[in-house]
């Protein structure tokens, strides 16, 4: 996405931090010259004027909510992660308490954890489900973790509210879906993707410590509301790729032409090569650049030729 902002000239809204638009709280956070949204005052005072998009850390609420800072027509969406390969990945990323100092100890740790309200909460337990906005609506308590009838609700409402969920894990696929249903503009170079190690990038002396197979089943059953909540968008977005490709049998070779093109362009990096013509001449510097370092580049041209 942020490319794509680059590439198109679009007005993102940035959060101060360049991270977090409110998350753990309510989107967009505070409106202030410290730690508000950048810009937000400015270019809401103007009718003309309003976001193309975001892409940062957020709670969803409604899409209602999200509309009034967007540009029209609207397009809501979002990606999730396998939710034990994400909480695996979190493990190794985020710091911990001192008494965490083992997978043991971090289960047990998640066990006792009744409320998920602050910021580590919220990136240990059920972390799909809070930025969905799940926590908030149950005042951060966690005893209708396990209600089917509640979570079945609780996705029935969300389904209508999202336009797409993308998956990470049936990632080609799901961008030509983006593409297919909702941008239709975009070139497929646009679509293109890097695979990164944040890990490695943001912690590179860190030893990674993995779950045996044991104690990733049992972090599996404690994630019962996450994955609740993957497998029910995952087999949607299976549905809607059968679909498509029914009604729109090009999108196959779209799909292969994409996958291709990502194996090349990321041979090329790794090779510390220059890629060819057919990639976009930024390919190079801002496809292995992370979200952080991206926005700030975003922040820098919105300041110079929007003021905002």
């Amino acid at each position: 996405l942020n490319r794509i902002f680059y590439g198109r000239g679009m007005i993102k809204m940035i959060p101060f931090d360049s991270t977090y638009l409110g998350w753990p709280n309510e989107f967009p956070g505070p409106v202030d010259q410290k730690k508000g949204v950048e810009g937000l005052g400015r270019v809401m005072k103007n009718k003309h004027r309003y976001y193309d998009g975001f892409n940062n850390h957020a709670v969803f609420s409604n899409r209602t909510h999200l509309a009034k800072y967007l540009r029209e027509p609207v397009f809501v969406l979002t990606i999730l992660r396998h939710p034990v390969a994400r909480t695996v990945s979190a493990y190794n990323y985020f710091s911990h308490p001192p008494k965490v100092r083992s997978w043991r100890d971090y289960l047990d740790h998640l066990h006792a954890m009744n409320v998920v309200q602050g910021w580590y909460q919220a990136v240990s337990k059920n972390n799909l489900a809070f930025s969905l906005g799940w926590y908030h609506r149950q005042g951060g308590q966690t005893h209708q973790d396990r209600n089917v009838t509640e979570i079945r609700s609780f996705l029935s409402k969300l389904d209508q509210e999202m336009d797409l969920v993308m998956i990470l894990e049936d990632l080609p696929e799901s961008l030509v879906l983006w593409k297919h249903l909702g941008m239709q503009e975009l070139e497929l170079t646009e679509l293109l993707w890097i695979d990164q190690d944040g890990n490695a990038m943001n912690n590179p002396n860190k030893t990674k410590q993995y779950p045996t197979e044991s104690e990733k089943e049992e972090l599996k059953e404690m994630l019962f509301l996450d994955n609740m909540i993957y497998d029910f968008f995952r087999q949607k977005l299976k549905r809607q790729w059968q679909t498509a490709i029914e009604e729109t049998p090009e999108l196959i070779a779209m799909r292969d032409a994409l996958k291709c093109a990502h194996d090349t362009l990321l041979g090329y990096i790794q090779d510390g090569t220059t890629p060819p013509t057919i990639f976009p001449t930024i390919s190079r510097r801002f496809y292995t650049m992370n979200t952080y370092e991206f926005t700030q580049v975003l922040l820098r041209r919105q300041q110079r030729i929007y003021g905002a």
